[in-house]
């Protein structure tokens, strides 16, 4: 997940980053996931994501971040 924002400050960014956890978290009880940050070359907070979900389509994805691009 990557913010339109370029969000360089690593706290604001794991706290949105929760949020969609949060949000994520309600589609499945026994919901699972590791995720990493990267660091772009302009400097915003991206983050690669692994998780025991079924297929959710990008738009909806989208929507549930909420914050950019998938």
């Amino acid at each position: 997940m990557t913010s339109e924002e370029n969000i360089t400050d690593i706290k604001i960014a794991n706290v949105e980053f929760k949020k969609f956890i949060q949000r994520l978290k309600w589609s499945r009880e026994d919901f699972k996931y590791l995720a990493v940050i990267q660091f772009q070359e302009r400097g915003a907070i991206h983050y690669h994501m692994l998780a025991n979900l079924d297929y959710i389509p990008k738009a909806k994805l989208n929507k549930i971040w909420g914050k950019g691009f998938v």
